[in-house]
């Protein structure tokens, strides 16, 4: 398995880079499948490296806008890549609620992340239940329910 998706990281990494050199924050990730042990041998892990400003952040004090990002980037790489191989296209990305427990500055970077790659897609549909995010949003299905009956409203 290891020497499978060693084959396919250079090409994750490239197109996640691709799309984090779009995003604010200057990121870029690197992928590596080797780790060093105290024993000075090397076991399979696969590990991510986040560079900002030529030096590397560890991905666990990221704030949850940064990670993000970085989450965001790599899964549209990922499926970019296995698309790719099986001579495919991912055309409509679905979101379901990305928002989470993100704060306010949080929010706008998922913002300009969906705005930074609206172009390779042909549609997004985001799940959200955060009015001040919905509202940047120009085409929006609004789905409510009265009376245990839903309907939804095209705007």
């Amino acid at each position: 398995p290891t020497l499978i998706l060693e084959t396919a990281l250079p090409e994750i990494e490239s197109r996640a880079n691709d799309i984090l050199a779009r995003l604010p924050d200057d990121y870029s990730i690197r992928l590596d499948t080797k780790t060093a042990t105290k024993a000075g041998t090397f076991k399979d892990e696969l590990r991510v490296t986040v560079m900002t400003g030529g030096k590397e952040r560890p991905y666990h004090m990221l704030s949850g806008g940064q990670r993000f990002r970085v989450d965001f980037a790599m899964r549209i790489a990922l499926a970019a890549v296995i698309a790719a191989r099986v001579e495919a296209t991912v055309d409509t990305l679905w979101l379901d609620e990305p928002l989470g427990p993100l704060d306010r500055e949080g929010q706008e970077a998922v913002a300009d992340t969906l705005s930074s790659v609206s172009g390779d897609f042909g549609l997004i549909v985001v799940v959200s239940h955060v009015p001040d995010f919905n509202d940047r949003i120009e085409s929006k299905l609004a789905v409510s329910m009265e009376d245990g009956l839903s309907s939804a409203v095209l705007s």
